[in-house]
């Protein structure tokens, strides 16, 4: 295969990851109770459908690689969407955004490759504060036989976690910001 074509899959694979951030954030930028005609969940399941495949398996580690693992649903997109509502929920997030950075795919095959990432997120929470986390992907993707790059398994390790005080508008507008301390 040419640089060309690997510069079309790193692409492809650039927009899976994407993808998959804004179904997160899709969620997450719209709290409610889970419930069962939830907008944002219908519209993360498809983007998910996009991104993953319908067994897709995602493994994640909340306290750094050696933590105990939490196995998300591998039911489809749906059931994962459904998930990350009901997680979301509660934690008391009322809205998230998830940073997508450091994409490295290493092609195993044509079709197939091993992609390592590093998302920043940020976690706006009901009383007030924020949540900081880094956090690295390692995923195993696969060219569908639409041609979409979709993840077959993923490894969510959370690196590190700040929870702050609380977050302030910007400080150029007086009616909006709070004293420190």
């Amino acid at each position: 295969m040419d640089t060309e074509d690997r510069c079309s899959d790193r692409f492809e694979i650039s927009e899976m990851l994407h993808r998959y951030a804004e179904a997160v954030d899709t969620i997450g930028s719209a709290p409610s109770e889970p419930q069962a005609n939830d907008p944002a969940v219908q519209r993360a399941t498809e983007l998910f459908n996009e991104c993953m495949t319908p067994t897709a398996q995602v493994t994640l580690y909340f306290d750094g690689p050696d933590s105990e693992a939490t196995h998300a649903p591998s039911e489809g997109p749906l059931a994962f969407a459904r998930w990350v509502r009901a997680y979301f929920h509660q934690y008391g997030y009322v809205g998230t955004y998830h940073l997508v950075g450091n994409i490295r795919p290493r092609f195993v095959d044509r079709d197939a490759a091993i992609v390592t990432s590093y998302i920043n997120s940020t976690h706006w929470l009901a009383d007030g504060r924020m949540l900081l986390a880094p956090i690295e992907y390692t995923d195993s993707a696969q060219r569908s036989r639409d041609g979409n790059w979709r993840i077959t398994t993923r490894k969510l390790i959370v690196l590190r976690w700040w929870v702050t005080d609380g977050y302030f508008a910007a400080p150029g507008d007086p009616t909006l910001s709070r004293p420190a301390g």
